[in-house]
């Protein structure tokens, strides 16, 4: 995890996000969100390292795979991590999905022509495809 940030710096960084990440940063829904997750998952010893770790996500100071990764060495083999990250993906971090891939500049690779051959499994296609591009194609 990173180190305190000054309120300086946090004003500053603040300042820069996306509307939606600011408002979920303060949202008393987030916390419930992870004391649920922490209690489900029984590592409510773990609450504040998860308070802190989705609030730096939010931040744009702690890309999501290295939240993960301090994760999986804070917990350990915890019972049941799977399940914790499965909804930590599902709860904290895809609703705001778009604004987390903008702050840290993800992006999924777009299909190309050569992509959408035969030659290329349908599945792979649709990994990388853009949602809107996962529906189905008229049938003529």
């Amino acid at each position: 995890m990173i180190e305190s940030l000054s309120d300086e710096q946090f004003q500053e960084l603040f300042k820069k996000l996306p509307e939606n990440l600011q408002d979920a940063i303060f949202a008393p829904e987030t916390g419930e969100k992870i004391e649920g997750i922490c209690q489900r998952g029984k590592i409510m010893g773990s609450f504040d390292f998860m308070i802190n770790g989705i609030g730096d996500v939010y931040l744009g100071v702690l890309s999501p795979n290295d939240f993960f990764t301090a994760l999986q060495k804070e917990l350990g083999e915890t019972a049941g991590i799977k399940q914790i990250v499965l909804e930590i993906n599902n709860f904290l971090l895809f609703p705001y999905k778009d604004s987390i891939e903008k702050i840290y500049h993800l992006q999924a690779p777009a299909p190309t022509a050569a992509a959408t051959t035969a030659e290329t499994p349908a599945k792979e296609v649709a990994a990388t495809a853009a949602p809107e591009q996962n529906a189905a194609p008229e049938q003529k």
